[in-house]
């Protein structure tokens, strides 16, 4: 469950480099270059259900770089709560946490539901076929695999939530 150290490493670098245009900001050859926030970034509203102190930092700092404003919940308990006391936009849910795993959270929270859906996004180190299908039926809309891969948040965020407004 947690991120290979390597792997920190690689996308903490990748966090702290300089922004898209200025000098040394290109990817190293072979590599791909980090997401990066659009200019008028959308400021999205995002609760990030995750129990693991890493992997909370990391998919924070992400989030954060691609233009969301993260709440953390440090289980499904906690998750539910801050869902009901706030609007959120999305969700990433990690699917074992203690007190209330995400499964079980993520089917409260649709049973409360009214109205608006809430896009909630599978995060868990579970690859195991089926497991894709146990999210799905438990009213997550995405699966994502961890380690969390930046380029994977950014595409579940233009997927599941609208492009900002143009002036």
């Amino acid at each position: 469950k947690p991120v290979p150290r390597a792997q920190l490493r690689r996308t903490l670098a990748a966090l702290a480099a300089p922004a898209s245009g200025e000098p040394g900001s290109e990817a190293p050859r072979g590599e791909t270059p980090p997401p990066q926030a659009a200019p008028q970034a959308p400021n999205w509203r995002v609760l990030l259900a995750e129990d693991n102190a890493v992997n909370q930092k990391l998919a924070c700092k992400l989030l954060e770089k691609l233009g969301c404003r993260v709440d953390v919940a440090a289980n499904g308990r906690e998750a539910l709560a801050m869902c009901q006391a706030r609007t959120f936009d999305i969700v990433f849910m990690d699917c074992q946490m203690p007190e209330m795993d995400g499964y079980e959270a993520t089917r409260v929270l649709r049973r409360e539901e009214s109205g608006r859906h809430t896009p909630v996004i599978a995060l868990t180190a579970n690859s195991m076929p089926g497991d894709r299908e146990e999210c799905l039926r438990a009213g997550m809309d995405a699966h994502l695999s961890k380690p969390i891969r930046p380029e994977e948040l950014a595409a579940a965020l233009a997927q599941w939530l609208p492009a900002p407004a143009k002036i």
